[in-house]
């Protein structure tokens, strides 16, 4: 495996996670949108890395094994800190949901790459995994992270 700029963006993907979470926590009423912005960041370079893989060849097995469990790590921390701060149901539920739909591509990708040698991620998927970080990027951390009718609103 060689170090290059397209794994090195994968790597601080990776490395944001404990940062978004220190920084959502700090007791500071910059704290959310400040980890918003990191997770946002995190979010553009998961766009970048594999735009920078394809366009200056930089294409590697390890990449393309490491750029999904990066999405899925910090996709999973940022649903776990905006439910753990807003635990209403219909929060869970989409969090669930989510949660739901990495493991089950996570396990289709498997089979699939046990039929077919390399599954081709398709723009689909990628449409939706850039439509779940932009959503997520919105909710919990911009808004302050407390929900009309949340029961930690106020506080």
């Amino acid at each position: 495996m060689r170090f290059n700029l397209p794994i090195a963006l994968t790597w601080f993907r990776i490395i944001a996670i404990p940062l978004v979470v220190v920084v959502f926590y700090w007791p500071a009423p910059w704290a959310r949108p400040a980890a918003g912005l990191l997770f946002g960041l995190a979010g553009i370079t998961d766009y970048l890395d594999g735009y920078l893989a394809r366009r200056l060849k930089q294409t590697s097995n390890f990449g393309a094994f490491l750029d999904p469990v990066a999405d899925k790590l910090i996709v999973t921390t940022a649903l776990v800190l905006l439910v753990a701060s807003d635990p209403r149901q219909v929060l869970t539920i989409a969090a669930a949901i989510v949660v739901g739909r990495e493991i089950t591509v996570s396990a289709l990708r498997e089979w699939m790459s046990q039929i077919i040698i390399g599954v081709i991620v398709t723009v689909v998927g990628t449409v939706i995994a850039h439509a779940i970080v932009k959503g997520l990027g919105g909710k919990g951390f911009f808004g302050g992270g407390h929900y009309a009718g949340s029961p930690r609103a106020g506080r």
